[in-house]
């Protein structure tokens, strides 16, 4: 059985990159479900993962979805 690494960087996780990603989805404010956040949010996170070259994803569908405001 292979161990999985337990060095970030060596996953290529970058401290910079993380904490430049986690600002912009802060910056966000509120994502509410089908809202321009939400949208942008989902932009950013599949382009992190498109860079680190996982695959992946993104399903939409009409759904009613409440929120409460």
């Amino acid at each position: 059985m292979t161990s999985l690494p337990r060095d970030p960087a060596a996953c290529g996780i970058q401290s910079a990159r993380l904490h430049g990603d986690v600002a912009r989805l802060a910056a966000l404010g509120r994502k509410l479900p089908g809202s321009p956040q939400e949208e942008a949010a989902c932009d950013i996170i599949t382009a992190a993962l498109r860079d680190a070259g996982v695959a992946h994803e993104v399903h939409l569908f009409d759904a009613f979805i409440g929120w409460p405001e």
